[in-house]
């Protein structure tokens, strides 16, 4: 509730699908995930229960933008997608900012400056300033 804007780059909708998908790319059976949630935990990372696609709602009308790259193999674009939607339902001005060809947090470095312009101008915004 202190927090008055956000911006999100190539995040994690659902952490524990991120991870499977993680271990599907890789070829790894998805067998490992139960084990990888469990390593994760014992290193003070508790993906299980902390989920932003459950917990965006909380946000409100607070603006917040969601950044992601079409490219990203790592994230899938639909992380992306899946928060908008989300965040659409208390916000319908929300919209995700979809980079082409961008891969995982490459937008600073593929679109330099429509970034650091379009990050200027959202905080701004947010602020008032």
């Amino acid at each position: 509730s202190r927090v008055i804007a956000g911006w999100e780059e190539s995040g994690a909708g659902d952490p524990a699908k991120v991870a499977v998908e993680e271990l599907r790319r890789d070829r790894y059976p998805e067998i490992l995930a139960p084990a990888a949630f469990a390593w994760a935990w014992l290193f003070g990372d508790d993906i299980l229960n902390r989920n932003p696609l459950a917990e965006a709602h909380k946000l409100g009308t607070r603006p917040f933008q969601v950044v992601h790259g079409t490219a990203d193999r790592r994230s899938l674009v639909h992380n992306a997608t899946d928060l908008e939607a989300v965040l659409r339902v208390a916000n319908p001005a929300s919209r995700a900012w979809l980079i082409e060809g961008a891969e995982h947090v490459q937008g600073p470095f593929l679109v330099t400056e429509e970034y650091q312009r379009r990050l200027g101008e959202f905080f701004r915004a947010a602020l008032g300033s």
